[in-house]
C-alpha cells in the first residue's frame, strides 16, 4: 500500500523540492513502522518464560530468523509495555500525517503549507492549523 500511495503521489502531483522532502520523511516513518510491525508479528515471543515461580512479566523477549548477506541469523528483541505504547503512539502520529497528506493531494492544498520540517528533520503539523 505504501508503494501504491507513493506512486500515486508522484504520478498525479508535481512536488516542489520542499514537498518532496516532506513526503520522503513521512514515507520513511511509515517504512520504519512497517519494519517494526514485521519484526513483531514474524517473531517468536516469550513472556515470563522461565519457570512456574516467575512473577515478573514486564518484559517480552523474542527472536526472528533472518537471512542476510552472510547467511542465516537470528534477530533478538526485548520489549516492555512502554515500548509497545511508543509504537502505538507513533502509529497514531503517522496516521494523522498520512490523512493530512491525503487531504492535501485530493483537496488540492499545498503540502508545504500544511506541514513543517522541524529542526530535528522530522515532519509535523503547524500549530496554527
Amino acid at each position: 500500500m505504501k508503494s501504491i500511495f507513493s506512486s500515486m503521489i508522484y504520478e498525479t502531483l508535481e512536488l516542489k523540492d520542499e514537498e518532496q522532502q516532506i513526503f520522503k520523511i513521512i514515507l520513511k516513518r511509515v517504512q520504519t513502522l512497517i519494519d517494526s510491525r514485521n519484526n513483531i508479528i514474524h517473531s517468536t515471543w516469550f513472556v515470563g518464560w522461565a519457570n512456574p515461580q516467575d512473577i515478573d512479566f514486564s518484559e517480552a523477549s523474542g527472536h526472528k530468523l533472518i537471512k542476510g548477506k552472510s547467511g542465516a541469523g537470528v534477530k533478538n528483541f526485548k520489549y516492555t509495555s512502554s515500548d509497545f505504547d511508543k509504537l502505538s503512539n507513533e502509529c497514531d502520529a503517522v496516521v494523522e500525517l498520512i490523512n493530512r497528506l491525503w487531504a492535501c493531494t485530493t483537496g488540492n492544498y499545498e503540502i508545504s503549507k500544511n506541514f513543517i520540517i522541524t529542526e530535528t528533520g522530522s515532519v509535523s503539523v503547524p500549530s496554527n492549523n
